[in-house]
């Protein structure tokens, strides 16, 4: 009887138990959450855009030489210790850029003034400018229809939508290869795998002349090789001649003191980043001053003068180092001695980076548009717990 009364006592204290011990759990006790709140996504994206933004003035957006997904993981360690994320950024005004026999067509969200900078296998290029879609379709989207020059294979295309509020960036890489803008202590510098593309320099340097190109006021702007005559130094000859077409001339030549300013990517060093092997080559603005000669001829009956440069005799050379931040520089293009037509993008149209995207666990993500540089993205962050405790 005493054991009886002993398991019925026990029963009632375990049935005693039980409401107290469902209201801990359902009322006082609160399990850790799995889900960031979105409070602190919001708060890490906002960092995350300023980390991106720094890279995007210095060029960095996509050079190997810089991991975005390390730097934010260095700057912001107090989240990234705790978070993981994953990062998408995508220019999505420009939808896509569509190359046919005689025309290329942009297609876009907006509308706004479209300008397209194209380049040819032969290492020419042109800008094209509009200000109204050709077409709408019945989606919404805007069509842009430009006619392209034919003067030879279109390797390359940029499209820049500016629109009164925002501005996007789109590419078409035809047969160019593509090389990265970077920059190394506040000076710019391509990074390229190939250093068969280089030439050999006069003064015994490996390296490529280029062409900056940059974007303003809806417009792209050309900076290549110009020649700067300085003084007249002196005459070597003067003489008579005839010419079938034009005949009789008059020739003489004069010596100038002159100065050639042209932009130079020069071999610097090289690196291994993930198994691959990159050249650096810094950007230098390079003076060469020069003794020109110069052959003038003049044509008695037609009046036409003509300049042909005899001989240059290089007494001077200066390089002088370009320097970040330069933001609306979003393109660099040059020719390899094979011919090949190389570009390097400032800006890409998308971009991600992070960790992997785990499965079986909350991931909460935001979305913003921002200015990154001189370009708009959107911006995508997804962000999950590394672990509860």
């Amino acid at each position: 009887m005493k054991e009886i009364i002993e398991y019925i006592l026990a029963a009632v204290i375990i049935l005693s138990i039980i409401p107290i011990y469902n209201y801990i759990v359902s009322v006082l006790y609160s399990p850790p959450e799995l889900k960031v709140e979105e409070t602190v996504v919001h708060a890490f994206t906002d960092q995350v855009v300023e980390v991106i933004n720094e890279a995007g003035l210095y060029g960095n957006l996509t050079s190997p030489l810089v991991d975005l997904a390390d730097l934010i993981k260095q700057k912001l360690p107090y989240y990234t210790s705790e978070y993981g994320f994953y990062v998408e950024m995508v220019s999505s005004g420009i939808i896509n850029i569509i190359v046919e026999n005689s025309s290329v067509k942009i297609y876009t969200i907006s509308q706004g003034n479209v300008t397209l900078l194209l380049v040819y296998d032969n290492g020419s290029t042109y800008t094209l400018y509009s200000t109204n879609p050709s077409l709408v379709l019945d989606n919404g989207t805007y069509v842009y229809v430009l006619s392209k020059p034919d003067t030879g294979q279109l390797v390359y295309a940029a499209a820049i939508l500016d629109t009164r509020y925002y501005r996007y960036i789109d590419h078409y890489m035809g047969t160019a290869v593509p090389v990265h803008i970077g920059n190394i202590n506040n000076s710019l510098v391509l990074v390229i795998e190939n250093t068969t593309l280089l030439y050999t320099l006069p003064d015994g340097e490996k390296g490529l002349p280029i062409d900056i190109i940059s974007y303003s006021k809806n417009g792209f702007q050309i900076f290549n090789k110009t020649i700067k005559y300085g003084s007249l130094i002196g005459f070597s000859f003067v003489g008579f001649g005839w010419s079938w077409r034009y005949g009789p001339f008059i020739e003489y030549g004069v010596f100038y003191n002159s100065t050639s300013i042209e932009y130079y990517a020069i071999y610097n060093s090289s690196t291994v980043l993930n198994g691959v092997n990159y050249s650096v080559l810094p950007i230098y603005l390079v003076y060469n001053y020069t003794i020109d000669q110069v052959r003038y001829r003049y044509y008695l009956f037609s009046g036409i003068l003509t300049t042909d440069l005899v001989s240059s005799e290089q007494y001077s050379l200066s390089k002088i180092p370009i320097n970040a931040p330069i933001y609306n520089l979003p393109i660099i293009v040059a020719r390899a001695p094979n011919g090949t037509i190389i570009v390097g993008n400032w800006y890409p149209h998308k971009l991600a980076f992070g960790e992997t995207i785990p499965e079986g666990i909350p991931v909460t993500k935001t979305t913003i548009l921002r200015r990154i540089g001189m370009i708009d993205y959107y911006i995508t962050v997804y962000m999950w717990r590394r672990s509860v405790s």
